[in-house]
Parts: C-alpha cells; sequence; structure tokens
C-alpha cells in the first residue's frame, strides 16, 4: 500500500455529467482507506447537493481479512485493484465487509454541509 497517512487517486470514472474519483491509502496506523469523491446530477438526486465525499477506512487488523475476502468475492489482489475496477464502489465495499464481519468506519460530507459518520 501507499505511504502512511496518504491517499492517492487510482481512478476516475465518467458517466454522463457525473463523475466518480477513487482514491486509496493507508491510515497513520495502518488502516486501509478507500475514499470516493462524487459529483453530478445522480449527486443532486442522491444527496441533494452537488458534491458528496464517501470514506470507509478499515482497521489494520482487518486488512488482511479484507485482502482475502476481496480475493475470494471479486477476484482483485488489492483494494486498489477494487477501486480501479468500474464495476465497483464504495458501497459493494461497505456490503462486503458487512457480509465477512469486517468492521469499518464509514463517513460521509456533501457540499451542502450534511455529513454522517459510523464509527467501526
Amino acid at each position: 500500500m501507499a505511504e502512511a497517512g496518504k491517499l492517492y487517486e487510482v481512478a476516475r470514472f465518467a458517466a454522463g455529467d457525473d463523475l466518480r474519483i477513487m482514491f486509496v491509502g493507508e491510515g497513520s496506523r495502518g488502516e486501509a482507506v478507500l475514499r470516493e469523491d462524487i459529483c453530478g446530477p445522480s449527486v443532486v438526486d442522491a444527496y441533494d447537493a452537488d458534491a458528496a465525499r464517501l470514506q470507509v477506512v478499515i482497521n489494520a487488523s482487518q486488512v488482511y481479512v479484507l485482502e482475502r475476502a476481496l480475493r475470494e468475492v471479486f477476484g482483485t489482489a488489492s483494494l486498489e485493484a477494487f477501486a480501479a475496477d468500474e464495476e465497483n464502489d464504495i458501497l459493494d465495499l461497505m456490503d462486503l465487509c458487512d457480509r465477512e464481519g469486517i468492521a469499518y468506519a464509514y463517513a460521509c460530507v456533501d457540499s451542502g454541509g450534511d455529513a454522517g459518520l459510523r464509527p467501526a
């Protein structure tokens, strides 16, 4: 994974007027981080805002379990490979974590100032 505490853009997907940018990285304590920045008409419909930032953080002790689940379910070797596949989004990762019992923290903030947090 990348340098601790930094996120790196791994993919940029455009569909119509919507844009989705995927970032991955490692938290300061070895956590796996996936962030999805989205903007466009579908964000307005879903969030009543022009843009939103969603982030999932997986505890360092669960990263191995996550990588195993990504291989078994999605056939990908890493979180980076998962995020680089246009068919996958952050909700797919959350569903996988819920199904596999992998604890994660979730945060969302939109351009209208609304925010949500679900601690691990």
